[in-house]
């Protein structure tokens, strides 16, 4: 992404390596805390995926997960060829403390194709 910002890949597509491990993606931590504040607040008129959210509730998102396990014909992670990647259960038990200390969240949107994907992983940080 930074390359594509600072233009020097302006004229191709960029290509990189998928990174194996997601644990270290801290993305949110990029904006600055009023910016995150208002975008938490539902519902607002640019998100409409968030449409079932109370006025005045904070709600964050989370991505967990990358990719698929499941190689169904019809869809796009069979023919990119990335292999499935997840978060660890602590990054996620992790990431959803700091969002309700820090932000006072009152509610999560998992963002995640295949987030039942692996049960085991699940039932640590939801039991």
């Amino acid at each position: 992404m930074l390359d594509i910002v600072s233009g020097k890949d302006i004229q191709r597509i960029v290509k990189r390596p998928y990174l194996k491990d997601i644990d270290v993606i801290r993305a949110r931590l990029i904006i600055d805390g009023y910016e995150i504040l208002s975008y938490f607040q539902g519902p607002h008129p640019y998100n409409t995926s968030l449409f079932f959210v109370p006025p005045k509730v904070k709600v964050a998102s989370l991505l967990t997960s990358r990719g698929c396990p499941y190689s169904c014909t019809f869809c796009h992670n069979s023919w990119k060829g990335l292999p499935f990647r997840q978060n660890s259960a602590q990054r996620v038990i992790d990431d959803i403390q700091y969002l309700v200390s820090t932000y006072k969240i009152d509610a999560l949107f998992f963002c995640d194709d295949n987030l039942f994907a692996d049960k085991i992983r699940l039932k640590i940080f939801a039991p």
